[in-house]
């Protein structure tokens, strides 16, 4: 029997619809923690764990970066553009050695307590008051990395001048131009 294409036409249409959705309905269990099982650490990605032993931001410190407390980094990168003098240069580079050591430390420990954790559930050596204490122990070493970020903001800011900081924060787009 044949058909009329004019009837096969929204046939074809709905089988098509059936076979995508049989399939989306087999991945629409898919976890996006999907693949950290084999990560080094299960709590996170490869770029947290990169972003944690590199003391990178992380937007630990966008309170600060948004309401005008310059960061050393993109501080330094702006030197020449925000007129540094060789003294203010000196110091923020100060300010960020500071904080790439004290963050990079922090970092490496805060990896190690995610790992911790993670043994614990894997191992099933988890009980209340063990995940209370390993869970306070993260928060705590987040805690103060986040603090060593701001903190990095706090002292650079006080080696610009405010026209710097305005300079700054027109550089980063967090104010409009100049014209």
């Amino acid at each position: 029997m044949r058909v009329p294409m004019m009837k096969a036409w929204p046939i074809a249409v709905l089988a098509v619809i059936g076979a995508t959705e049989s399939v989306a309905a087999q991945h629409e269990h898919v976890s996006e923690y999907a693949g950290l099982e084999t990560s080094e650490v299960r709590s996170f990605t490869q770029q947290e764990v990169d972003d944690l032993r590199s003391a990178a931001g992380m937007g630990l410190a966008r309170p600060a970066e948004l309401n005008h407390y310059p960061g050393p980094k993109h501080a330094l990168q702006m030197a020449s553009a925000l007129g540094l003098d060789g003294s203010q240069v000196r110091q923020i580079e100060g300010v960020q050695r500071e904080m790439r050591e004290a963050a990079i430390g922090l970092g490496e420990s805060i990896i190690e307590a995610e790992r911790s954790l993670n043994q614990r559930f894997l191992h099933e050596h988890v009980d209340d008051e063990s995940l209370e204490a390993a869970v306070g122990r993260v928060a705590a070493l987040n805690g103060k990395l986040r603090y060593v970020h701001l903190r990095a903001h706090l002292l650079t800011k006080a080696v610009l001048t405010a026209d710097q900081v305005r300079h700054y924060d027109r550089q980063r787009g967090y104010a409009p131009s100049e014209e």
